[in-house]
This record gives C-alpha cells, sequence and structure tokens, in this order.
C-alpha cells in the first residue's frame, strides 16, 4: 500500500475509506511514529456523502488539508462511484477515452 500511494497522482478516499487509511497505514509501518505515517500518508480527498467517516478522521485530515466533498444530498450513487467521478473528472493528464462511469440506477 505505501508503494502504490507514493506512485498515485491523485488520492481519494471514499468517507469510511478514509477511516482505514488513518488506522491501517500506521499499522503497516510498524517502527513509525503513528501521526507522522497519518500526515505523511493523508488523502487528497475524501469524498462521499459522509455517513461512515468519523469524526475525528475528517477532522483531523481536514485541518491537513484534505479537501471534504461532501456529496450527502446524492443519494443516487454510491460512495465508490462518487470517487471514480472525482478522479475521471480530475487526473492530471489522464486519457477519458476507456474510463465509463454511468450514472443510471440499478
Amino acid at each position: 500500500a505505501p508503494l502504490l500511494w507514493d506512485r498515485a497522482q491523485v488520492r481519494v478516499c471514499a468517507d469510511g475509506g478514509a477511516n482505514r487509511v488513518f488506522d491501517g497505514m500506521p499499522e503497516l509501518l510498524p517502527g513509525h511514529a503513528r501521526d507522522d505515517v497519518r500526515s505523511r500518508y493523508k488523502p487528497d480527498v475524501i469524498k462521499g456523502d459522509m455517513d461512515s467517516v468519523r469524526p475525528e478522521v475528517k477532522e483531523y485530515y481536514s485541518n491537513l488539508g484534505t479537501k471534504i466533498a461532501d456529496q450527502s444530498h446524492d443519494q443516487d450513487t454510491t460512495d465508490l462511484h462518487k470517487c471514480v467521478a472525482f478522479i475521471t473528472d480530475n487526473s492530471p493528464g489522464s486519457d477519458k477515452s476507456n474510463v465509463s462511469c454511468s450514472s443510471s440506477v440499478i
């Protein structure tokens, strides 16, 4: 995970995924200070309806400059879909010809 994280151009977490990064990344790097790991491996954006992210995690990352994209008004798409759409729309130099994001609800 740290290798992939370091090579990513943009790091987006669905709201509950931010909890997993906050809790899990320090466990992957034992021997490093937990707060140092958390500040190094912070998402660029937390996106979703904010029903799953813990308040302290949201505040922690917000204080580090992570953009919080509250999409609670949109209950027609999943948090994963919201994240994929964000990445598709905001990735630098991305070729969108092979990316498909349907907005229909099944």
